[in-house]
């Protein structure tokens, strides 16, 4: 049993080693403040010693069952496998040939 597609994907791309794991989200990452206000921004890079819980919005989309919370625990595990790990915006045009060609 697993609760979300973002744990799957995560034991997924750990069982196959693979370099890098894209998740999804409606949202384009994690923020430093409320996503809906306009001042906050999103954090480009996390390292495993950047201390961001506080940031991790414990909210869900109506579409979704994990939210952030999850995606987070998941990118953390993901990435002490060594596995690069991006959270992007599912709901913007070309995201992925967008990440692709960076």
């Amino acid at each position: 049993m697993f609760t979300d597609n973002d744990e799957l994907s995560g034991m997924i791309a750990a069982m196959m080693n693979c370099q890098q794991l894209i998740i999804l989200s409606n949202i384009d990452g994690v923020y430093d403040g409320d996503p809906k206000d306009k001042t906050s921004q999103v954090i480009k890079t996390i390292t495993s010693t950047d201390n961001i819980e506080q940031y991790i919005q414990s909210s869900k989309s109506s579409a979704g069952r994990g939210g952030m919370q999850t995606k987070f625990n998941i990118a953390r595990k993901v990435a002490e496998e060594g596995i690069e790990v991006i959270i992007a915006n599912g709901k913007r045009k070309d995201i992925l040939i967008e990440l692709f060609t960076k």
